[in-house]
């Protein structure tokens, strides 16, 4: 890990949000991004909270990654949701019939939703959804107008709602790419190793020797890298959200299941939600 004053990729995002960024830098920073997760699953740890607000921009020329024209690289920061393989199986043996969701609302996979299921698989839809965010400028996930907090988490875990796919002309192996990421089935969906050999990355040189770069958080000079912890205790099945931004809007949320059998069954929308959220305590950043 390095020591790092950078600016987000959320703070690229924002310049970019009326068509999103370049394919060619949003395939150098996928290429970057999915480099670090391969790392971090090799030693054996999964992020869970893979989003714009955690993923770091460093001048290529300060970062230990291999050194080319780019001027910047992307590299993973925010470590404080991650675990390690065996602490997910521990927490998996021991779940009764609640359970706490940490991460950032919008990026959750739905089996993390749905069932508490945290691993690896869960980083690659978090990275779908923020590869979705450059190609677009735009959020992959957005709430309704009017939707309540439980309705917008039965809607993922649950549903089958489709991630908001790029229209803007983006290449085929790009939406392929996305397509491996956003596979329902967490067993089914890509991997790492897999996705670094998927068509969308094979135009880039020096793969295969880039260095990995993971960046610690520390105090950020002249950016808007900064985290503000506001408190919410509250039931939120009945409240409408305020921020339809996920990306700013990092939530541990207590759930609780109503209906065991109906919670561990997955397309059955037509019915009310198959748990009750308990509290919550969103931390939004700018």
């Amino acid at each position: 890990m390095e020591y790092s004053h950078s600016v987000t990729l959320a703070d690229l995002i924002k310049d970019f949000s009326d068509h999103g960024l370049p394919e060619s830098d949003v395939k150098s920073f996928t290429n970057s991004i999915l480099l670090d997760i391969h790392y971090i699953h090799e030693k054996g740890f999964a992020h869970l909270d893979i989003n714009p607000n955690n993923i770091l921009l460093v001048p290529r020329y300060s970062s230990n990654k291999k050194r080319t024209a780019d001027p910047f690289v992307a590299e993973i920061a925010d470590f404080k949701t991650a675990k390690s393989f065996s602490q997910i199986s521990a927490e998996q043996q021991q779940r009764k019939d609640w359970w706490f969701l940490r991460g950032t609302l919008g990026y959750m996979s739905p089996e993390l939703i749905a069932e508490c299921e945290k691993g690896t698989a869960g980083d690659i839809w978090g990275l779908g959804c923020v590869v979705v965010e450059m190609l677009c400028g735009q959020p992959a996930f957005s709430i309704k107008p009017g939707e309540r907090m439980d309705e917008f988490l039965y809607r993922m875990g649950f549903g089958d709602d489709s991630p908001r796919l790029p229209d803007n002309g983006v290449s085929e192996e790009a939406l392929d790419f996305l397509k491996r990421c956003f596979v329902r089935d967490s067993k089914l969906r890509w991997d790492a190793a897999s996705l670094l050999s998927h068509p969308f990355l094979q135009d880039l040189k020096d793969i295969s020797d880039t260095q990995v770069g993971l960046a610690e958080e520390g105090p950020i000079m002249g950016t808007r890298l900064f985290h503000r912890k506001v408190g919410w205790s509250s039931t939120f099945a009945n409240r409408d959200f305020e921020d339809q931004n996920l990306s700013h809007c990092h939530s541990s949320i207590r759930l609780k299941n109503l209906d065991k059998n109906r919670a561990i069954s997955r397309g059955d929308t037509g019915n009310p939600p198959a748990y009750q959220i308990l509290c919550a305590d969103p931390s939004p950043k700018k």
